[in-house]
Parts: structure tokens; sequence; C-alpha cells
């Protein structure tokens, strides 16, 4: 099954980066990373965490903003 880690890092006000991670081999390895708002974001990890929920794949998610913004 695929598995992948997303982590979210605050940069400023509402900027936060996302970095994706994909578990191979039995280790994490770099897959992706991107710039975005705090509130588009969050629309993502609803979307995502429905797919994961349904066994798409196996996401695990770090969240490191101090708050985060509803859609």
């Amino acid at each position: 099954m695929l598995s992948f880690r997303i982590t979210i890092s605050r940069e400023d006000g509402e900027n936060v980066w996302v970095r994706v991670d994909e578990f191979k081999e039995g280790e994490y390895h770099f897959f992706d990373l991107y710039k975005t708002t705090s509130q588009s974001v969050s629309s993502m990890l609803i979307l995502e965490r429905e797919k994961a929920r349904r066994g798409d794949f196996y996401l695990e998610v770090i969240d490191n903003r101090r708050k985060f913004v509803l859609v």
C-alpha cells in the first residue's frame, strides 16, 4: 500500500510550507515541497484524509501550524 507523510511548517502569517514524503524501502523519501496558504492546505487535507479513510493509501500528517483555517 502507498504511504505518505505530509509535514506542514508555518512560514509567516498565512503562508506555509508543505513537504510530502513517500514511504519506500523501509523509510520515507522526499517526494514534493511547495509553498501555499494555510487555508489552501486545510482544504487539501480534508480531501486527502478522506482518500486515506477509503483505503487508497496510508497518510501521516505532521501539522506544525499554531492554528489552522477551516474553509
